[in-house]
């Protein structure tokens, strides 16, 4: 087979697996543009090279077990649209992009084991149609629960974090349909609020949790309420 013919044959190629291969970027990848399946996981990679956000028909990325230590916003900005599913797990990233959650047809974002801290805003506005079937961040240093998560996945995993509240707020608002088919692991956190035990009997326990303590507050609302003085005077 002539290199011409060669080359040729790799542009066509639509999956690609180059894990442990020790590699240290990933030059050329842009030239095999009909990928679909792109698998780099345990080599040396520091960061994703820009390259990437060309191949515009990829659906599944693994680069899990690497070094990557940030990624650029404008990787995951436009033409990676069809992503699917998204592994990033042992690496050592402190945080990741708002880009990466917005992805429109992702199902599966994988983030666990990493060192985030935190984890980026997302537009008031911004609305999933379908939500992330799957959303990994366990084993970080998160110490937020952030509110958007349980709207924008159905299993949600933060164990191994240093979480101590869930806000009310995230978890009021979901209806009871919501609360039964999404799941949320809590598992080895600091939890004070709820109780790490309420926690980790799921999402049902911790919903339950906050409607009593809703109903506390109005009901102590309206104990303490000062009530009005009436004079009456005789004409």
């Amino acid at each position: 087979m002539g290199a011409n013919s060669m080359v040729h044959s790799l542009v066509k190629l639509l999956r690609l697996s180059l894990n442990n291969n020790e590699l240290v970027d990933m030059k050329n990848i842009e030239y095999f543009k009909r990928l679909r399946y792109l698998i780099l996981d345990h080599n040396c990679l520091t960061s994703i090279d820009d390259s990437v956000r060309l191949l515009d028909k990829l659906e599944v990325l693994y680069i899990s077990n690497n070094l990557i230590q940030s990624i650029n916003s404008s990787i995951f900005k436009s033409n990676l649209y069809n992503l699917k599913l998204l592994d990033l797990s042992f690496n050592k990233l402190e945080n990741i992009t708002t880009e990466m959650l917005m992805l429109p047809h992702l199902e599966s974002l994988n983030v666990s084991n990493n060192m985030l801290v935190r984890l980026p805003s997302l537009p008031a506005t911004f609305f999933r149609a379908q939500p992330l079937f799957r959303l990994d961040l366990s084993n970080n240093r998160l110490c937020r629960f952030y509110d958007y998560l349980l709207a924008i996945s159905k299993h949600l995993d933060l164990s191994s974090n240093r979480i101590k509240q869930i806000p009310s707020k995230a978890v009021l608002k979901l209806s009871e349909k919501q609360v039964y088919s999404k799941t949320v692991k809590l598992d080895k956190n600091i939890l004070v609020e709820p109780s790490q035990e309420i926690c980790n009997n799921g999402l049902k326990a911790i919903k339950e949790y906050f409607d009593e303590e809703h109903e506390k507050l109005i009901f102590n609302k309206a104990k303490y309420r000062p009530k009005n003085n009436l004079i009456y005077f005789n004409s």
